[in-house]
């Protein structure tokens, strides 16, 4: 997940109100927050989550509920550079 803002302290806060945010599920690893590689891209700063999970064998696991569980919590725009 990449936070992003034009303003850094909002980037940083709003991937760390993500990062609290985090489910409690034993399935569900999130890393982070950490600045993202390019860190200032575009006049926007940009932070970012790892989310790993296991992916069930019947379907895809909670990746839909997650992105769904976070969205209410960050004031910036989300990225999913992968697809969720």
């Amino acid at each position: 997940i990449i936070v992003s803002s034009e303003d850094e302290a909002e980037a940083r806060e709003a991937a760390r109100q993500i990062g609290a945010a985090r489910p409690d599920a034993a399935d569900v690893l999130i890393l982070g927050p950490a600045p993202a590689p390019l860190a200032l891209l575009r006049g926007r700063y940009r932070q970012r989550l790892l989310v790993e999970q296991h992916v069930h064998h019947h379907g895809r696991g909670s990746a839909a509920e997650l992105v769904v569980f976070l969205c209410p919590v960050c004031p910036c725009p989300l990225m999913f550079p992968y697809g969720a």
